[in-house]
């Protein structure tokens, strides 16, 4: 299926030197997302008029990724 980004038709450049867990934040913010949803060995999912969607197109967050972003 399409992710949230995609489905809202917006662009959410991450700025130099911004935390990734701040620049998926600003993206949820962008497409309306009440949430989002981060989990290891799971692509990072928002819920977007009540259907739950990836966020944006990549794989899942892994393990060390998910324990940088806390």
């Amino acid at each position: 299926g399409e992710n949230a980004v995609a489905a809202a038709g917006v662009r959410v450049d991450a700025v130099p030197g911004e935390p990734k867990l701040n620049h998926m934040l600003r993206m949820m913010i962008a497409v309306g997302a009440s949430d989002v949803h981060l989990s290891a060995d799971v692509v990072p999912m928002c819920r977007r008029h009540g259907e739950m969607m990836p966020l944006y197109d990549r794989g899942p967050i892994s393990d060390r990724e998910m324990r940088e972003l806390l």
